[in-house]
């Protein structure tokens, strides 16, 4: 696979990952009372935002690829 093809496919799994995360924590009400599922929400997230981040077209991601 190219690069382009895996730039576009790391920003999917990203953007999928924010929505999971994100739906989480917006609908599942007892979300801070329990922390082993907020860290696990809250890695989600992160994970959505470095893939993202790796989605992006520059010279510091070059650098990682």
């Amino acid at each position: 696979m190219n690069a382009r093809r895996n730039r576009r496919l790391s920003a999917i799994v990203g953007a999928v990952l924010l929505l999971i995360a994100g739906g989480t924590a917006f609908l599942w009400e007892g979300l801070f009372e329990a922390p082993v599922l907020l860290a696990q929400v809250t890695v989600l997230g992160l994970a959505g935002c470095c893939d993202i981040v790796a989605a992006a077209n520059t010279r510091l991601t070059d650098r990682w690829a």
